[in-house]
């Protein structure tokens, strides 16, 4: 009897420690979390796996890989809590851009796949980008733009925007899931409406940050990617291919920025105090002006006298618009061609699923099946097909072909990460 009470009173505070030293060791890592913004992986538990570009599928392939697939139920209950806040890394970037650094308590290749993306080439995408991060994280690895997520709670769903990324028809399809507009009204907002922050649609960076960490860990995150070239003549086009706000915004800005490199002169041109002939003729004076050749001196100006009114060309639109990063800070960049890598972060945001703009409809109709499952099937709203098609591939081709292979390197430059994540060939155009 002795024996058995001194057997039974130890296996009780065996019991009692572990349950003390659990609770202690969850006490003290809590606030560990919220201040460290990386987290290093035993490498044994790192996912290896080797992968192979298909130029003609255009994707990556994976030889050896594993991961945990679970469904959304599964997911929330099993994995406490993913995404974690910094406080004291807020900043303003603009108007409505508010970047935050997030750390995670598993590293990226730990988290379990979407059942969504279990399939090819879905689960591919993801763990490309996975293995690619950890290769190379990127000088913003951990920082994220709420600015550009939407939510629907009803549906459990958070998008990030790209803009010329479907980007409109997306906010429209959103608008809908989150119960704002009709079936029968949903593709007929005013495109003003559909302003990310000025119209009627609003993203996550007015919640607090309680409430942003809860929308990363139980919503099902979701993008659209695009070729970065094709993306770039997709926003050309849009914004400077005929007249539009774009010109006046946008376009005298990177005019001016270009006359201030090709003069190669502490010279801006001023489009308020002076008229156009005042202004063009101090530009002449400049000793710099004087020491061109006539060509360049026709062309400066005939790029002053654009400045005037923002008409830019393609090739300006790359050279002084995007290469010409101001600070060497791409998150400076217009959002219509800021690299999708910044806007949505997949570094720092593990999506649960990518749709490629390539096969953008039937990718796009796979999710909303998805989300769609539990309702009637009389209020689903798909995905439209477009009313027109445009063969991006040759008319990129088109776009390019005048492009100095100088200035094209430049561009991938800063294109780097998109091509690299995302698994796009730099070397297509």
């Amino acid at each position: 009897m002795h024996l058995k009470t001194n057997s039974l009173l130890g296996r009780l505070t065996c019991k009692l420690t572990a349950v003390l030293f659990v609770a202690i060791t969850t006490t003290l890592s809590i606030p560990m979390l919220f201040t460290s913004q990386y987290y290093t992986a035993d490498k044994a538990s790192v996912i290896r796996a080797e992968f192979h570009f298909n130029t003609e599928q255009d994707i990556y392939k994976k030889s050896t890989s594993t991961a945990t697939v679970v469904d959304d139920a599964t997911r929330k209950q099993q994995i406490k809590p993913i995404y974690l806040f910094s406080r004291s890394t807020y900043h303003q970037h603009g108007k409505t851009n508010l970047y935050v650094n997030v750390s995670t308590n598993v590293p990226l290749e730990k988290f379990p796949l979407h059942a969504l993306s279990t399939d090819r080439p879905y689960r591919e995408r993801l763990l490309g980008i996975r293995e690619r991060c950890k290769t190379l994280p990127g000088k913003y690895s951990t920082s994220v733009n709420l600015g550009r997520f939407v939510n629907d709670d009803r549906h459990g769903a958070l998008l990030c925007v790209v803009p010329k990324n479907a980007c409109t028809t997306w906010k429209a399809i959103m608008m809908y899931l989150k119960g704002k507009t009709s079936l029968s009204a949903a593709y007929l907002a005013p495109r003003n409406d559909l302003v990310l922050d000025y119209g009627k649609i609003k993203s996550i960076r007015r919640h607090p940050p309680s409430v942003c960490e809860r929308l990363f860990n139980e919503n099902m995150k979701f993008m659209v990617t695009r070729h970065p070239f094709h993306r770039l003549v997709s926003a050309y086009r849009n914004k400077f291919g005929s007249r539009s706000a774009y010109w006046y915004s946008h376009g005298r800005y990177i005019a001016r920025t270009g006359l201030k490199i090709f003069l190669d002169a502490n010279f801006t041109l001023s489009l308020k105090s002076k008229t156009k002939v005042e202004s063009i003729n101090e530009m002449t004076r400049l000793s710099k002006f004087k020491t061109l050749s006539e060509p360049d001196q026709k062309y400066a100006l005939d790029l002053a006298r654009r400045a005037f009114s923002g008409n830019i060309t393609f090739e300006e639109f790359l050279r002084y618009g995007v290469v010409a990063i101001p600070n060497e800070d791409p998150r400076l960049l217009d959002p219509h061609w800021q690299p999708q890598s910044l806007l949505c972060n997949p570094c720092a945001i593990n999506f649960d699923f990518i749709i490629r703009f390539e096969n953008l409809r039937s990718e796009s109709e796979r999710l909303l099946g998805y989300l769609q499952q539990h309702n009637p099937k009389k209020e689903w709203i798909h995905f439209p097909n477009p009313s027109s098609f445009t063969n991006y591939s040759s008319l990129t081709k088109s776009f390019f072909q005048n492009i100095s292979r100088e200035l094209v390197d430049a561009v991938k430059k800063v294109f780097q990460y998109d091509f690299y994540y995302f698994g796009y060939n730099p070397e297509q155009y």
